[in-house]
């Protein structure tokens, strides 16, 4: 139950009130008894006890503990070693989070607040100085008093500092290219945009250390917001932005993060660039409001809309975050917001696998044509032949909406 090193609290549901807040360190892994404690199975303890009530239980080296089931509900683990709630810390010098901002300070003493098990950052501290961040163990180390600075640490701009730099940046050029965009990287204060503007594929250098994309999207947000508001706070993309929608429409720009999967990371950025695809936007606007945006996003690129008319086609070519005639999987995957394939963080690649962004949601298929297939059987669609070759189309707005709702219940059964 509890690994040799774990730091486990008593709690207020204790069997016995005298024992809530006692801590104490495990110096072995937890067994349950051979033997029965009363009649039920007792988990066996060697533990060096950190703080206590228990008289009988102070100034002594090792202590063996025994818990039946009821008292094993009161335990709670709440940190590791020599770090847990309620103890004093400081950064350590070689965490990357060391002097980065106000909130991840220099010989500043916190205190460690809450300890979450579940999380990849599993320590709250609150510094000494009003702010407060999250850390993994290995980012802190325990002080016994408060530290006095003993040498001047080098000051690199804040995140967020760069962050409004690249947006300036950003905004000196009138043109509207296919993608511009600004790389931060840690302690440099942005200066100019990416020289590719073809396409965020500028972005596959193979130099790792990024922190931060930031791109232009004053092409769309004043045409589509109600996309942007979508993909940047409600998308399955959604937690690749580093700010939020409201900070983007003020700044027409995208804070992309690269600690993520670097394919997760490249679509979330090709689906920004909206003013590629106007018959795609076009369709998830015009039946938003009956089925969900991120099932409609994903096949849109096979809708083609002739005036009143729609069919489906066999789509290709084309920046797009998904092969354009994506798999039933693909569509399942992206509208429940699992990932199925996630490569490693750009942060650490500088790159993105080959093809492997049209595979984060499921595995691409270039013969899958299911949509396509399924809007030429069904019986509600026009015929017509072109170039010797028998076309569906839907004469409706509410006909294809029937044919589309039908073909959302067999994805997501």
């Amino acid at each position: 139950m509890f690994k040799q090193g774990d730091v486990i609290l008593i709690g207020e549901n204790a069997p016995d009130r005298h024992y809530v807040g006692t801590i104490f360190r495990m110096l072995e892994d937890s067994q349950e008894e051979e033997y029965f404690f009363g009649g039920v199975p007792a988990l066996r303890c060697q533990v060096e006890v950190l703080k206590t009530e228990i008289r009988s239980l102070q100034d002594r080296d090792v202590v063996e503990l025994s818990f039946s089931e009821i008292w094993q509900r009161a335990l709670k683990k709440i940190g590791e070693g020599d770090i847990y709630v309620g103890q004093k810390v400081k950064i350590r010098e070689g965490s990357r989070f060391y002097g980065r901002s106000p909130a991840n300070p220099v010989d500043v003493v916190g205190e460690v607040t809450v300890f979450r098990p579940n999380d990849w950052l599993k320590l709250g501290v609150a510094w000494e100085n009003g702010y407060s961040n999250t850390y993994l163990f290995e980012d802190l180390e325990v002080v016994t008093e408060t530290p006095k600075p003993t040498k001047k640490v080098k000051k690199y701009p804040g995140i967020l500092a760069q962050i409004s730099q690249a947006v300036e940046v950003l905004q000196r050029y009138s043109d509207y290219p296919t993608a511009s965009y600004v790389v931060i990287r840690e302690g440099v204060m942005p200066e100019r945009r990416e020289p590719n503007t073809a396409c965020h594929n500028g972005l596959r250098t193979d130099k790792p250390g990024a922190t931060v994309v930031v791109s232009c999207i004053k092409q769309g947000i004043n045409e589509h917001p109600w996309f942007y508001k979508w993909l940047i706070d409600e998308s399955p993309w959604s937690s690749a932005f580093y700010r939020r929608y409201a900070w983007s429409k003020k700044n027409k720009c995208v804070a992309v993060r690269t600690d993520i999967a670097a394919n997760f990371m490249f679509g979330a950025l090709f689906a920004t660039r909206v003013w590629e695809h106007p018959i795609a936007v076009e369709f998830v606007k015009s039946f938003k409001s009956k089925l969900p945006i991120s099932f409609l996003y994903a096949i849109s690129k096979c809708v083609t809309i002739n005036g009143k008319e729609y069919s489906i086609y066999r789509a290709s070519g084309g920046h797009w975050p998904f092969e354009h005639s994506p798999s039933k999987e693909v569509v399942k995957n992206f509208v429940l917001g699992t990932p199925k394939t996630l490569s490693e963080t750009y942060l650490k690649l500088g790159n993105a696998p080959e093809g492997s962004v049209s595979e984060c949601f499921g595995e691409s298929n270039f013969g899958n044509y299911w949509l396509f297939e399924a809007s030429q059987r069904d019986k509600s669609a026009k015929r017509r032949e072109i170039l010797g070759v028998s076309r569906a189309f839907f004469g409706s707005k509410k006909k294809f909406l029937e044919f589309l709702t039908k073909q959302y219940e067999e994805v997501m059964k």
